[in-house]
């Protein structure tokens, strides 16, 4: 699933860093792949689809050696001016993956924008509490991405790119590093094993810097863990597949810009509301938004369905319940049923039949499950 806001690691223990490089595959991928491989340290390459074409033997290599390749698109072009231009946001994802997993194992794929791009910038004082996504918005109402987790983004930037474009020694790259990882603490870092720039690409040092580095910061007590460890990384990954939910009069459920309430209006491309489903234990699933918070159920007779915390509790816990035909029924833990309240708000009682809310399609990694009505 992909989130409106970035998803980073400052919940990590101290002293506790991942590696990740942008922009690659370059020449000096495969040595570095091979340095960390064997400091026993898996890292994640967010590779450039144009870039890795012709090189899925380094791809594979690169697997072996326990490291993750993820999708940084096709073109590395900055998403939210694609997005408002009419351009194909979709189209460098997908083109990117159909070169990066070509033989991938089957699992999650991790994204991260070209330029960290990914929003929208609102202006202060603007009555917009949400930091909306467009570009998450419009992969995950695609409904080809299922398996992707993103946008991954850092805590800690080496800014390498500024050294390599100044010529710099990799000694005096690394060691900026090591200051600013002593300054954060902990985190993701960013480092980049090629570029854009082809003048930049061939002063590329970042394996150099690298093989300075991790000593270095070994010596301090850092230790190394692979994206997938990081506890909002984790989190993520727990959506097991993706729907969006309607009436039986085909309306479907949105949320207005800048609201916590859900409505069930007439059917938008732009409106309709991407959940993440989270399997949960007894049967129970809960709903998660692009925003990361959880579809709650508030208490008392007639109780609002609203976009509540970003943790699971009680009230986010609700079961599907087959109605027969193509109707599903929500129902919150306390036995209510999800249904259409007045003006279209969605709100939980005990009404049954027509209004109960229907699951009306389910993305699922499975091209067989797809766009399917339950």
């Amino acid at each position: 699933m992909f989130f409106d806001l970035d998803i980073k690691a400052d919940r990590l223990a101290p002293k506790t860093v991942c590696l990740t490089y942008d922009d690659g595959p370059g020449p000096h991928t495969r040595a570095l792949g091979r340095y960390l491989f064997e400091q026993g340290i898996g890292a994640t390459f967010f590779a450039v689809g144009r870039h890795a074409e012709g090189h899925a033997d380094l791809l594979r290599q690169l697997r072996a050696w326990g490291h993750l390749i993820g999708n940084h698109t096709y073109s590395h072009s900055g998403l939210v001016g694609v997005a408002t231009s009419g351009g194909d946001v979709v189209g460098e994802v997908a083109r990117a993956d159909a070169v990066l997993c070509a033989e991938a194992p089957h699992g999650p794929v991790f994204f991260r924008a070209p330029y960290g791009n990914w929003r929208e910038k609102v202006a202060p004082g603007s009555p917009e509490d949400r930091l909306v996504s467009v570009v998450a918005g419009l992969l995950n109402r695609s409904g080809k991405f299922p398996h992707y987790i993103g946008p991954v983004n850092w805590d800690i930037s080496s800014h390498d790119w500024e050294y390599w474009e100044r010529g710099d020694p990799a000694a005096r790259c690394a060691a900026y590093c090591l200051r600013r990882t002593e300054e954060v603490g902990r985190g993701i870092i960013l480092m980049h094993d090629s570029s854009e720039n082809e003048a930049v690409r061939a002063n590329n040092r970042s394996a150099q810097a690298t093989r300075l580095l991790v000593p270095a910061l070994r010596a301090k007590g850092y230790r190394f863990v692979r994206l997938d460890a990081i506890p909002q990384v984790r989190s993520a990954r727990r959506v097991a597949y993706q729907l969006t939910l309607g009436d039986v009069d085909g309306r479907l459920l949105s949320r207005p810009a800048g609201g916590k309430s859900f409505v069930l209006a007439e059917p938008s491309e732009q409106s309709r509301e991407v959940f993440g489903v989270v399997s949960l234990t007894g049967g129970r699933v809960a709903l998660r938004t692009a925003d990361g918070a959880f579809l709650s159920v508030r208490g008392g007779a007639g109780g609002e369905v609203v976009a509540g915390p970003v943790r699971v509790g009680a009230r986010e816990a609700l079961r599907l319940e087959e109605l027969g035909g193509d109707r599903v029924a929500l129902r919150a833990a306390d036995g209510r049923r999800l249904m259409c309240g007045r003006y279209g708000s969605l709100t939980a009682g005990s009404t049954r039949g027509r209004h109960a809310c229907t699951l009306i399609r389910r993305y699922h990694p499975d091209p067989a499950a797809q766009n399917v009505r339950v």
